[in-house]
């Protein structure tokens, strides 16, 4: 069995439990102490193998049979209050992370990872005990009414030092009744998406977990891409056409339509309509794998050529269109 599929089946687990109706202690036992002295400088699944990077970050998904010391934050989302680690003799600088992934109810297909959602600072836990660290993360894990995606976060560790041992028990157990989980090497970058360096490692708990919420301000309150689709900024124009960057942060393929419209209320409607005086400045049809970004090469219709004839620079709106999910962003086209 491919360990991204363990991962998704105890994802759609995790979907399936009711939220709490108080405050709520989610992740690994901490009355168990570490037993690992792997670091982040070798590879988790032969530790006698570098592993190329100095930092790294864990976290566990949870057993197929048990997902009550998993990371992944509890159904109904609220915020993260608190997080702790336990750690052994040998401690150095880590952060907690708060990462949001997506995926298509019931689906056993790799969800898109990961998103920026938030992190406390960086500390350095006391040796061989519990560290508590203040958060205050708004979180969710529910479904998208508009798009029909699972949104879920999880807390996970960074540790930001070599030779520092990641706070984690060794199980000995390669079973399907094993931990799985996850991370990325090097350290995820707070405030990055990421989806790169990914990881999946069997048979270690890391010892994290952390208090949520679920009626603290923001609970339930959709933060970070709910897009299927992410645009960027600017685009440069060559050749009558514009190179707009598009990310897919959907599990499946994006495909749909790009338009670049007119900016002001009810251009979009307009626009995609073709009314007079509400002109479509150029349109492409576009396929952009999971998780993926692609520069999509928009043709400049007529009035998008008559726009950047005289300026470098022109503003306009990007509507996206995939399905019946619609994106629109203010776009900078400069030549």
């Amino acid at each position: 069995m491919k360990l991204r599929w363990a991962i998704s089946v105890l994802v759609a687990l995790a979907m399936a439990l009711p939220g709490s109706a108080g405050a709520v202690t989610f992740g690994a036992d901490l009355s168990v102490a570490p037993n690992s002295d792997l670091t982040c400088q070798q590879n988790p699944g032969a530790p006698f193998l570098s592993s190329g990077a100095d930092t790294c970050t864990w976290w566990t998904t949870g057993r197929i049979n048990d997902t009550s010391q998993g990371h992944v934050v509890p159904y109904g989302g609220g915020t993260i209050t608190q997080a702790r680690v336990r750690v052994g003799p040998v401690t150095g600088p880590m952060q907690f992370v708060v990462l949001r992934s997506l995926r298509h109810p019931q689906s056993l297909a790799d969800p898109a990872c990961c998103f920026p959602v938030g992190a406390s600072g960086v500390f350095t836990p006391a040796p061989n005990g519990v560290t508590t660290v203040p958060m205050n993360v708004p979180v969710r894990h529910d479904t998208d009414p508009a798009s029909g995606i699972n949104n879920y976060d999880h807390i996970a560790l960074s540790v930001l030092a070599p030779g520092v041992p990641i706070p984690a028990f060794y199980t000995g157990d390669q079973s399907l009744s094993a931990p799985v989980g996850g991370g990325f090497y090097p350290a995820y970058v707070p405030g990055t998406e990421r989806t790169t360096g990914l990881f999946g490692v069997v048979g270690f708990q890391t010892l994290i977990n952390a208090d949520l919420d679920p009626t603290a301000p923001g609970a339930g309150t959709p933060t970070g891409p709910t897009d299927l689709v992410g645009l960027g900024k600017r685009a440069t124009v060559r050749g009558g056409r514009a190179l707009v960057p598009l990310t897919c942060n959907s599990p499946q393929t994006c495909a749909g339509l790009l338009r670049l419209l007119r900016r002001g209320a009810g251009a979009s409607a307009s626009a995609a309509k073709g009314r007079r005086g509400k002109p479509v400045y150029g349109k492409a049809r576009f396929k952009v794998p999971s998780g993926k970004r692609k520069v999509v090469k928009v043709k400049l219709t007529g009035a998008g050529k008559r726009l950047m004839r005289k300026r470098k620079r022109a503003r306009v709106l990007a509507a996206v269109k995939i399905g019946k999910q619609k994106t629109t962003r203010a776009l900078t086209l400069r030549r």
